[in-house]
């Protein structure tokens, strides 16, 4: 008898184990999902107040130079466009974008919401280069607009980051864009209406290159990020599709208009959800690789830009591309292996080579670029960190085309040098507007091969 009650103790303490090791990954399960489905929306905002410190909000700033290896407010930032961007808080009205005719300049003005979706684009791909006036309302506008506005841009959100591009050839062309950037304005629809134009401010890329954000959200104490992810969902609400995932943490009292404090949570909640943070940091890393690479090497995304429920992948997107757009507009294949599975290294030299009839299906054009295994630009001898269709390349006798990646200056000829760091790195494909053959696959971007010292 007694040896049957100790059976039956020692059943339910084993049993009582489980139910609290189940309890607490439950939790730590929740507290991830709401850390994930956050993220985006306090990376954007941290974004936005490093940003307007400097050029103020509802008012366009335009780079006047590429970034470089000290530049660290965007990961994978490029060296193909200027940028020309505002911070737009459309809860004090809507705003009028002017765009002068762009001639044949490829560019593109995406509209992203304060979830990191673009909900619309205007530019070539999608409107044309012809000149362009353009509202953009938020959720709440009843008003009316005035007909000879060209197109209205409805924002699910009042805060909206306008992120253009305009197509720029090298340092030398940049004079040519500016010449487009000085006709831009972006100004109150009140102030339009009446013929006042507000032009944007030039200034150089560089001016925060320091600010690592990614790096202050992850810092962010457990409290601290909740309590912003509380606040901001106050004035950029959920969508209604979001329901069902905003309820599986709700109890944690992470929610809009919910009051969110460590210390009014259980011992077993509050345990989860700090140690949940931690693992969801490297889940958001391991989100953006879990697409295994191709036989090429090649990790391929076509699906960017707007992301619907798909929390793990927008936040990966958010913390290592803050600012993609979607994939009509653009792709970006990214490789970190070589023909051989191997991850690239600054030790060996590699190749990669397109046949005559196989080089990258571009309506505009294409770009590689190498990054550090942080996404960030590598110094180097020759100030070169993409070589493209634009750059002046080198073809073979039979029109193909050969990009050396190395750390050591070729031998022979440097032209088509794509520089290395000593060490790892990462190497992104630009194509902007992707050609039909892209979508189906009927085109394969080619492996990188390992070779000797050109």
């Amino acid at each position: 008898m007694k040896l049957a009650k100790k059976y039956v103790w020692t059943s339910f303490i084993i049993l009582g184990l489980i139910g609290l090791g189940k309890t607490v990954l439950d939790e730590i399960k929740m507290g991830s999902s709401a850390y994930l489905f956050g993220y985006p929306l306090v990376l954007m905002d941290e974004t936005r107040k490093e940003t307007i410190a400097h050029i103020g909000s509802n008012r366009l700033s335009h780079s006047i130079n590429f970034p470089n290896s000290d530049f660290r407010l965007l990961a994978r930032p490029n060296v193909d466009t200027l940028y020309s961007t505002a911070w737009l808080d459309l809860s004090q009205g809507p705003l009028v974008v002017s765009m002068p005719d762009t001639g044949d300049r490829y560019y593109v003005l995406p509209f992203m919401d304060a979830w990191t979706n673009v909900f619309a684009r205007r530019g070539t791909n999608e409107t044309g280069n012809t000149a362009q006036e353009i509202a953009i309302v938020g959720p709440e506008f009843k008003g009316d607009i005035p007909a000879h506005i060209d197109s209205v841009v409805k924002s699910p959100t009042n805060m909206v980051w306008l992120i253009g591009r305009i197509q720029t050839n090298s340092a030398a062309d940049v004079i040519n864009v500016a010449k487009i950037q000085e006709k831009m304005s972006l100004t109150p629809l009140d102030k339009w209406r009446i013929g006042e134009r507000y032009k944007g401010e030039a200034r150089s890329l560089m001016d925060n290159a320091q600010s690592d954000v990614s790096k202050w959200v992850d810092d962010m104490s457990v409290g601290t990020f909740f309590v912003k992810m509380n606040a901001l969902m106050e004035k950029q609400p959920p969508f209604a599709e979001d329901v069902s995932e905003l309820n599986k943490f709700s109890h944690l009292n992470i929610g809009p208009n919910m009051n969110f404090r460590l210390d009014s949570l259980n011992i077993i909640e509050r345990w989860a959800v700090q140690k949940s943070v931690a693992l969801t940091i490297e889940k958001i890393t391991q989100a953006v690789n879990a697409k295994e690479a191709n036989k090429q090497g090649w990790n391929i995304m076509r699906n960017l830009g707007t992301y619907g429920t798909d929390y793990k992948l927008r936040a990966g997107i958010a913390r290592f591309g803050l600012g993609a757009l979607p994939s009509v507009e653009a792709v970006y294949p990214s490789s970190s292996v070589d023909s051989s599975g191997q991850p690239y290294h600054g030790k060996n030299n590699y190749v990669l080579h397109f046949e005559a009839n196989e080089l990258p299906p571009v309506n505009a054009f294409w770009s590689l670029s190498m990054y550090n295994q942080d996404g960030f630009f590598i110094d180097n001898e020759i100030d070169r960190y993409a070589i493209g269709d634009r750059s002046e390349l080198k073809f073979n006798q039979d029109g193909s085309l050969d990009i050396y990646i190395q750390h050591k200056k070729p031998l022979y000829d440097s032209v088509n040098w794509l520089p290395a760091p000593s060490n790892k790195f990462n190497l992104l494909l630009r194509l902007y507007i992707p050609k039909k053959v892209f979508f189906n696959e009927s085109w394969h971007i080619p492996a990188v091969r390992q070779i000797e010292n050109q």
